[in-house]
């Protein structure tokens, strides 16, 4: 299961319709889950200001169903890591 959800991460990473922004996070919030990082704790990680086109971003990728978490504590979805849903 592993390797299909690290497939599914790759696909996710690659994936034209997320934009610098929304990929840059993904990759971040996957390389530390389970942990959970604040928004502006993420944007500072990822090189972006937290602002309103980086919190469009986290949006972007709450609605796909990629991360998960209000602003106090974004992490990537548990379906990139063999545990089912989110």
């Amino acid at each position: 299961m592993i390797e299909e959800s690290k497939t599914m991460l790759d696909f996710w990473l690659e994936d034209k319709r997320l934009g610098k922004a929304e990929r840059s996070v993904l990759a971040f919030v996957a390389s530390i889950y389970p942990e959970e990082r604040s928004g502006p704790d993420v944007a500072t990680e990822v090189g972006y200001q937290y602002s309103g086109g980086f919190q469009s971003s986290l949006s972007k990728l709450r609605t796909l169903g990629l991360i998960y978490g209000p602003n106090a504590g974004f992490k990537a979805s548990s379906m990139f890591f063999g545990e089912g849903g989110m």
